[in-house]
């Protein structure tokens, strides 16, 4: 004579048995996945720090109102090499010459990372144009930056 106890208990090993099993089968299919993303997106405080000189040779002080926008898409193929987009805007500079100063970067190139779960370093290189606002009008040039960790 069995137990309805002795039925419960039978029913229950075979249950986790059961997910025991699809748990360790299932198992092997996430550890075959890959931690490469596709895309990486980047958001923002940004401080620029010009460390040079402006017109009639007064000293260009760092601009702490900043934002920085990035973006990295890794090319399927090479799953550690990616296309950089960067974008920086640095607003209420202050300088003898003009009251208000605002620079705008917006930065293109490449970027290699080695990506694991704990610690990822990269190296980055990119180029593109500058923008100053304020001043007496509106310059542009080249600018170039490097990076990495």
């Amino acid at each position: 004579m069995s137990s309805r106890f002795a039925v419960v208990l039978k029913h229950t090993v075979a249950t986790l048995t059961a997910l025991l099993f699809a748990l360790c089968f299932l198992s092997t299919f996430a550890a075959a996945q890959t931690n490469q993303p596709v895309d990486e997106v980047f958001g923002g405080y940004s401080w620029l720090h010009t460390n040079g000189y402006i017109n009639y040779g007064f000293k260009s002080p760092d601009i702490v109102d900043g934002f920085d926008l990035s973006n990295t898409y890794y090319f399927p193929q090479m799953h550690n090499l990616g296309a950089l987009l960067d974008l920086s805007y640095h607003w209420n500079g202050k300088n003898p010459v003009a009251d208000d100063i605002d620079v705008g970067n917006l930065l293109a190139g490449i970027q290699y990372k080695y990506h694991t779960d704990t610690f990822s370093p990269f190296a980055r290189i990119f180029v593109g144009g500058v923008g100053h606002w304020g001043g007496g009008g509106t310059h542009w040039s080249v600018g170039a930056g490097a990076g990495g960790l």
